[in-house]
């Protein structure tokens, strides 16, 4: 856990107004004053659960989140590789090096990933960048977002990152990339993958074998988008 980011955050999660569209298990302060506490944090528990097949209702809920957020204000002393969540990302989008990280076959796939990338004209905003899994429903169907994972991009990445890892994770059908209506779907869904493997990439060492697990899920997306994959 990167404190500076989570003290911003849990403030950030805590001026959000409350909705009767959507839910926040925001965080809550220890018995002192402090959002972490020896690297722990807690939050509000709303009693809720994952409910498989639902991934149009996760995209609406993310929409619905979004919108809440769109007036804040990113943190931008936030260091770009505080973490390898937020370090993938900033590999995606240029902000960090990516040229000679990973030897092997890891470098050569993610780069031919990379050589597909085109420029994309969007605005950023703040974002939760792992919805997928991180969007549980009450017993009223009623969206909870868990688990803030917090970057500064456009809102049609995140929705990019639900879909890909719904196809990759949870089986979800690949036609559902057709319910991301974005102009540039394509641009965000390679954006999307890229993450996920360069943060498969960043674990190899501890999790040997993981990088070619991760390719595996999200090799059926790729080849819709770049048949030559």
């Amino acid at each position: 856990m990167n404190s500076e980011e989570y003290n911003w955050s849990a403030e950030l999660l805590n001026k959000i107004p409350t909705s009767p569209e959507i839910l926040i298990a925001k965080p809550i302060k220890s018995i002192s004053g402090n959002w972490v506490i020896e690297n722990w944090a807690a939050t509000t528990y709303i009693e809720s659960k994952h409910i498989k097949n639902n991934w149009k209702d996760r995209l609406t809920a993310s929409r619905k989140f979004h919108e809440l957020l769109k007036r804040f204000a990113w943190n931008a002393k936030l260091q770009p590789e505080r973490h390898r969540f937020s370090h993938a990302d900033s590999i995606v989008w240029g902000n960090s090096p990516f040229k000679n990280m990973f030897y092997g076959n890891m470098g050569e796939y993610i780069n031919k990933i990379f050589s597909f990338f085109e420029k994309i004209n969007c605005e950023n905003q703040i974002i939760h960048s792992d919805l997928c899994g991180n969007t549980l429903f009450t017993e009223n169907k009623i969206p909870v977002i868990i688990d803030f994972s917090p970057a500064f991009r456009p809102i049609r990445y995140a929705e990019a990152i639900i879909i890909c890892d719904a196809i990759a994770w949870e089986d979800a059908p690949l036609e559902l990339m057709d319910i991301l209506d974005a102009q540039d779907r394509d641009q965000y869904m390679l954006r999307a993958i890229n993450f996920r493997l360069i943060i498969a990439a960043l674990n190899e060492p501890n999790r040997p074998g993981i990088f070619n697990s991760e390719v595996k899920c999200f090799e059926s997306i790729l080849k819709k988008i770049i048949p030559i994959v």
